[in-house]
C-alpha cells in the first residue's frame, strides 16, 4: 500500500496526471490483472482505443519511480544508482566529482561484499588515473592495484564455485526431499565430497564462508548427522549476526538459519529449545531492524516459515491442539496472500492441515486438505515430492477412516505404481500399501483384522530402526495409527500417550 500511495501522489506530481492516475487506480484495484474487466470500467474514457500506449508510459514510469522508492531503502539500489552517478560524472570530464561518488561507492561495496561492484571501483580508478586530474603517483601504486584487483578475481572464482555447488545441492535436496535409498545417499555423499567442501580455506571471503558452512549444514541434515549439521548452523548464524542490520539479504539468511537450527534441535528431541529459536526467528523478523530492512515479498515468505515451523513443532510435542488451532490462522495468512505464496508453502501448509484434522478425527476435513496435494501437477513435483507421496498415503487411509464405499482398488495400484516408477517407494509405505490392498479391502471390520495389524505393527517397528526408513514417521504416525486401530482407540489418544512415553528428559 505504501508503494501505491507513492506511485499516486508521484503522478499527480507530473501535472497531466489524470489519465494516467485513472488507469493506475482502476489497475491497483485488480486482485489478478484482467484486460477486458479494465476496458468495461474504463469504458468512456477517452484514452481506452489507445490503452496498450497509455499503459506502456505508466509500466516504464512505474518502474522508474519504485527505483527512487527503494532507492534509501535498499543498499543495491543505493550502490547501483552511485554507479549510474560516478558514470555519468566521469563522461561530464568532472572526474573529482566522479572520484567522490566511487569512493563512497567502494566504501559501500567492500561494506557488503559485493565483488562485481568493487571490481568496476578498481576499473574507475584505472580510468581516473589516465585523467590529469587524478593520477596514479608512481609505479609501485599502480602493482599495488593491479594486486587489489586480482586477488578480487580470485574471490569472484571462489565465490562462484561455491555458488554453483549449492545450487546444484539445492535443486537434487528439493527434487528428491528426503535420503531415502542408499543411492540417494552416495549421490548426496558425492556433493558433500567436493574438494571445496573439505576444509575451509584460508582466506575465504565472507560470502564463501557463509555458503561453506550453509552446505555442510544441508547436506549433513540431509545425512541424518545432526550433531555435524547443528555445528556448521552456529558457524552460520555466528558469521551472520553481526551484519543483520546491514541488509535485507543478510537478515533473510539469518532468519531462514535460525528456522534449520530449529529443525535440527527437533531431532535430538530438544523442543523447548527449538521453540527458544523460534522466538528468536519471531523477534529478528518484527525487530526495528526486521520492519526498517525486509520488503512485503521477504517478509511474506519468513512468516510463511514460521508458521510452518510452529505448527511442526506444536505437532512434534505432543502440543496437538495448538497445531490444530492455528488451521484458521494458516487459512487465513493463505488467504490473504492467495496465488503469491510460494507453491512449495502451500503444499506443505496444506499437508500440516490434513494431518491435524486426521489426528483429529476429521477424515473429510483432510481429504479436504489432501486433494488440494493431489491436485498438483507433476511438474510442480520438483518443489517438494516427498510431501506429494506423503500425500498420496494418508489420502488412502483417510479415504478408509471416513467409511468411503469400497475403497477402490485402483486407487492403492495407481499410488504404488506412482511411488515406484519415482524409485521412492520407503519399505514402510510398501507394507502399508500392500496390507491395505491384501487385507483392509477385504473387510472394514477391525475384529477380523486385529491379528494382522498387530503383525503390520511389528513389522514397521522393524523397518523403522533403519534410520532411513524411520523419517517417514515425522509426517506419519503409522506405528500410533496401527495401534489405535488394534486397541480401538482414537489416533490422538494413542499419539499422546506415545508422546509422552517417548519423551526425553532435555
Amino acid at each position: 500500500m505504501s508503494e501505491k500511495r507513492y506511485i499516486s501522489l508521484s503522478i499527480m506530481h507530473q501535472g497531466d496526471d489524470k489519465v494516467y492516475l485513472t488507469l493506475f487506480k482502476a489497475i491497483a484495484k485488480q486482485k489478478e490483472f484482467d484486460e477486458e474487466a479494465l476496458r468495461e470500467e474504463l469504458k468512456g474514457e477517452d484514452f481506452v482505443d489507445r490503452l496498450h500506449k497509455v499503459k506502456y508510459v505508466l509500466y516504464n514510469f512505474i518502474l522508474k519511480k519504485l527505483s527512487g522508492y527503494y532507492w534509501s531503502r535498499s543498499p543495491d539500489t543505493y550502490l547501483n544508482e552511485l554507479f549510474i552517478e560516478t558514470d555519468i560524472l566521469f563522461k561530464k570530464n568532472l572526474v573529482e566529482h566522479a572520484k567522490k561518488r566511487m569512493a563512497k561507492l567502494k566504501e559501500l561495496a567492500e561494506a557488503n561484499d559485493e565483488y562485481e561492484l568493487l571490481l568496476q571501483c578498481y576499473s574507475w580508478e584505472r580510468r581516473f588515473s589516465i585523467n590529469s586530474s587524478y593520477k596514479l603517483r608512481s609505479m609501485k601504486e599502480r602493482d599495488h592495484l593491479l594486486a587489489k584487483e586480482l586477488a578480487l578475481v580470485k574471490n569472484i572464482e571462489f565465490l562462484s564455485r561455491y555458488y554453483a555447488l549449492s545450487d546444484k545441492m539445492y535443486i537434487y535436496i528439493k527434487g528428491k526431499g528426503d535420503v531415502r535409498t542408499k543411492s540417494d545417499e552416495v549421490e548426496l555423499k558425492k556433493f558433500m565430497n567436493d574438494p571445496l567442501l573439505k576444509n575451509e580455506p584460508p582466506g575465504l571471503p565472507y560470502p564463501a564462508k557463509l555458503i561453506f558452512h550453509f552446505i555442510h549444514m544441508q547436506g549433513y541434515y540431509y545425512l541424518g548427522n545432526f550433531k555435524g549439521a547443528l555445528e556448521h548452523a552456529e558457524k552460520y548464524l555466528a558469521l551472520l549476526k553481526p551484519k543483520i542490520s546491514q541488509n535485507e539479504a543478510i537478515l533473510k539468511r539469518y532468519v531462514n538459519g535460525l528456522n534449520n537450527k530449529a529443525l535440527l534441535q527437533v531431532n535430538f528431541k530438544d523442543y523447548d529449545g527449538a521453540f527458544l529459536t523460534l522466538d528468536k526467528m519471531q523477534d529478528a523478523l518484527y525487530s526495528d531492524v526486521g520492519k526498517k530492512h525486509l520488503s512485503e515479498e521477504v517478509l511474506k515468505s519468513l512468516q510463511a516459515n514460521i508458521y510452518e515451523l510452529k505448527a511442526e513443532l506444536y505437532v512434534g510435542s505432543g502440543q496437538y491442539k495448538k497445531g490444530f488451532e492455528m488451521i484458521p490462522v494458516i487459512e487465513n495468512f493463505m488467504a490473504a496472500y492467495n496465488g503469491k505464496l510460494e507453491p512449495e508453502y502451500v503444499l506443505i501448509f496444506n499437508y500440516l492441515m490434513g494431518y491435524l484434522n486426521f489426528i483429529f478425527g476429521d477424515y473429510k476435513k483432510a481429504i479436504h486438505y489432501l486433494n488440494r496435494i493431489l491436485n498438483y501437477t507433476k511438474k510442480d513435483l520438483i518443489l517438494r515430492e516427498d510431501v506429494y507421496c506423503y500425500a498420496k498415503i494418508m489420502y488412502l487411509i483417510a479415504h478408509y477412516e471416513a467409511g468411503t464405499e469400497g475403497l477402490p482398488d485402483y486407487l492403492i495400484k495407481s499410488t504404488y505404481r506412482f511411488l515406484s516408477q519415482l524409485q521412492r517407494l520407503y519399505k514402510i509405505e510398501s507394507a502399508i500399501l500392500t496390507f491395505i490392498r491384501n487385507k483392509l479391502l477385504k473387510s472394514y471390520n477391525p475384529k477380523h483384522l486385529t491379528k494382522s495389524l498387530e503383525e503390520l505393527k511389528e513389522n514397521i517397528i522393524e523397518i523403522s530402526k533403519d534410520p532411513h526408513e524411520r523419517r517417514i514417521l515425522d509426517y506419519f504416525d503409522f506405528i500410533s495409527w496401527l495401534e489405535s486401530k488394534i486397541s480401538r482407540r482414537p489416533f490422538l489418544e494413542v499419539m499422546s500417550e506415545s508422546h509422552s512415553k517417548n519423551k526425553q528428559p532435555l
